[in-house]
């Protein structure tokens, strides 16, 4: 069974819930003895859960950290195995990417402002433009090879909307403005070819399959 990409809904329930510091419960002033055992009770659970799920964020992270980046050929693998292997299919999709780009932005801002995470980021900023981006449209292809030569050139609007938000995240921690005009650019060819101005919103319907 692989580790598909798709644990990262879980990566970002969880760094969420332990970047976005809800308030913990305040002991209120005490009418009696069982509201000040409710309230102190009520925050010690907040604090153990949030406890548990910065260190299920972190080991999450820290696998991918580890085993994701690809040193050969640069963005992250396209497929791992439980043990954190590249197998295959080995193709890389801009989903995939543009959320590497997104996790690793925000967990240096929020949680770990490291060298090595600052230098994940980068290589996967520069990734994603060097092989996604279609200059000639300010958009970004489905899917690269291993290697990241064009696999699959259509442009999604689904999939480009994780561009955007990785190439706003990256731009805004990292201060790089050139992340930023990518994504501005990439937005203004979305909403030229895809607002609704009937109803609203963004109309997928002549997205390729």
């Amino acid at each position: 069974m692989t580790r598909k990409l798709g644990a990262y809904a879980l990566i970002l329930a969880l760094v969420a819930a332990c970047t976005r510091r809800a308030p913990v419960p305040t002991v209120p002033a005490a009418n009696s003895a069982g509201t000040l055992r409710t309230a102190t009770a009520a925050a010690a659970r907040v604090q153990a859960l949030r406890a548990r799920l910065d260190a299920l964020a972190r080991s999450e992270f820290e696998f991918w950290a580890t085993h994701g980046p690809d040193p050969k050929y640069g963005g992250f693998y396209g497929t791992l195995d439980r043990a954190g292997q590249p197998i295959t299919p080995s193709n890389k999709g801009l989903i995939q990417q543009a959320r590497q780009l997104w996790t690793f932005s925000m967990w240096f801002e929020k949680k770990q402002r490291t060298p090595d995470v600052r230098r994940i980021a980068e290589n996967q900023y520069h990734f994603l433009i060097e092989h996604f981006y279609e200059p000639q449209s300010h958009e970004f292809v489905f899917t690269v090879s291993e290697s990241g030569a064009p696999v699959d050139p259509k442009k999604v609007l689904y999939a480009e909307a994780f561009a955007i938000y990785g190439l706003s995240e990256y731009a805004r921690v990292f201060h790089v403005p050139d992340a930023a005009r990518y994504a501005l650019e990439c937005f203004k060819s979305l909403d030229a070819r895809a607002h609704d101005a009937q109803y609203g919103g963004y109309d997928q319907t002549h997205d390729p399959a």
